[in-house]
């Protein structure tokens, strides 16, 4: 998988990586919360095309911490997209959920 680069500015579920386009494999996910005080709920979870999930994390990611998960993990990307939802906290647009995923 290439490295992806994601900003999350409010609360929110995004797609780190949709069904049939990636190879199921990530070796590192590194979420940062850049807002000084507040923190960010944060749940990472794989999704099939019927909306059943299997979360990865469910956690809170307190102000100006970074929470590096390591440990690599494969998925069947023909039958599920990896997704976080975001909730809570100080997001915006100066003070984003920085995510890089490999």
């Amino acid at each position: 998988m290439e490295p992806g680069f994601f900003n999350v500015t409010s609360a929110v579920t995004t797609t780190l990586q949709t069904i049939l386009t990636g190879s199921g494999a990530v070796k590192s996910i590194r979420l940062t919360n850049v807002h000084a005080t507040l923190s960010v709920g944060v749940e990472i979870f794989i999704e099939d095309f019927s909306g059943n999930k299997s979360h990865i994390l469910h956690s809170d990611i307190p102000g100006s911490v970074t929470l590096l998960l390591d440990e690599s993990f494969k998925y069947d990307s023909s039958k599920f997209s990896l997704k976080i939802t975001t909730s809570g906290g100080g997001l915006a647009n100066a003070t984003p959920l920085s995510i890089i995923i490999t």
